[in-house]
């Protein structure tokens, strides 16, 4: 739910409702006892406070019934990767030693568990690099809280690191996508010869404010109100933490994150554990990142990048729309680019094989050509 700023707002409103919810429940309960209200009240008093303390579970019903997504994948080879600003970055390796290297980036606000269902699929012909990103899941944050996108990208380059002298290809979600572009911006030595390709997934290239449905009235609304909240859950986080934990009691945040951030056929398991993953996290945390997103801007990178390229996105993405995705191909010498039908913002979990083939499609084609072949767009 933390992924970009509009989900961020979204889910903090709803969190807000539920808790005025709450409130308003106690209040007819309270003037019920006082005897000041007739019984219909008093019961629709009880009915609010019960909404909001489990509404979930009748909010989740509406939802359509999914395959349950795969365990989550742990463990194994993993290693600890110390950065200079003291954060400590946790690594994990699956696949065949020696096999094609590709390095996966989630989103922000996942940890490496969003990867699931597409290293399963991925991690029987290649050489899987993920991580965990400053401050999520298993890696710690910077000494100093310091976070942008550029000192993300100087992280992600650690972790390519890691592959040794094999080249890679980085594929990248949400902010995962935007740290690539700071990658290539900053390091260009690297395409070609470390980095033989890139995949960009659902992620903007400039503020993901300018990209998401109802950008105008977002910019209006990004001093007045979201960046309140956004100092709101950095500066008070417990009680930030306490309302995203109401807002998930009443289901609230299940149905901001189905409405702005997936698409139709999202299942009730993949709304969970949308939700769930932003619970895990201190919400200061996320706020720091989504304040660094505000202020990315890549936006004279794309044409500078000349290894092979694949833009992917969902068509009902609300928090980067495709037009923002056909821009970015665009830009990209020889990218191409794929719309996968029905899905939204959350594409490992929602079409985790069209992911994967897109994936493995992309590194084949680069392992073997070297460089960027001249490619039609794809739809």
């Amino acid at each position: 739910m933390f992924a970009l700023p509009l989900s961020f707002l979204f889910g903090t409103l709803a969190s807000f409702a539920a808790l005025a919810l709450l409130a308003g429940g106690i209040a007819l309960l309270a003037a019920a006892v006082r005897g000041a209200l007739d019984p219909a009240l008093a019961w629709a008093g009880a009915a609010m406070v019960l909404w909001a303390l489990g509404g979930r579970c009748i909010v989740m019903a509406t939802f359509p019934r999914g395959e349950a997504p795969p365990p989550a994948m742990r463990g194994g080879s993993g290693k600890k990767i110390q950065a200079p600003d003291g954060s400590v970055l946790h690594v994990e390796f699956d696949g065949p030693a020696g096999a094609p290297a590709i390095v996966l980036t989630q989103g922000w606000g996942m940890d490496l568990r969003a990867w699931q269902a597409v290293r399963r699929r991925l991690s029987e012909r290649y050489r899987l690099l993920l991580w965990d990103l400053p401050g999520v899941g298993r890696s710690r944050p910077p000494a100093d809280g310091g976070y942008s996108v550029v000192r993300m990208a100087e992280d992600l380059r650690r972790v390519i690191d890691e592959a040794g002298q094999q080249p890679v290809v980085v594929v990248g979600h949400g902010i995962g996508g935007m740290m690539i572009l700071s990658l290539c911006r900053l390091h260009p030595d690297l395409q070609g010869r470390r980095v033989k390709g890139i995949v960009m997934m659902s992620a903007p290239f400039a503020s993901p404010l300018a990209g998401a449905a109802g950008a105008g009235l977002l910019r209006m609304l990004r001093w007045p109100l979201l960046e309140p909240l956004l100092l709101f859950a950095l500066l008070l986080w417990p009680l930030a933490w306490l309302l995203s934990l109401l807002g998930y009691a009443s289901g609230f945040l299940h149905l901001a994150v189905r409405l702005c951030a997936m698409g139709r056929a999202a299942s009730r398991e993949q709304v969970e554990l949308v939700v769930r993953s932003g619970l895990r996290n201190k919400p200061a945390i996320l706020a720091r990142g989504l304040r660094a997103m505000l202020r990315f801007d890549e936006s004279k990178t794309p044409p500078r990048i000349p290894v092979a390229a694949r833009v992917i996105g969902g068509e009902r993405d609300r928090l980067v729309g495709p037009a923002t995705l056909e821009r970015l191909a665009g830009m990209i010498r020889g990218a191409d680019r794929i719309i996968i039908a029905g899905a939204g913002h959350y594409l490992p979990l929602e079409a985790p094989v069209q992911v994967a083939d897109a994936i493995a499609e992309l590194a084949d084609r680069a392992g073997a050509a070297g460089r960027t072949p001249e490619r039609p767009a794809q739809e």
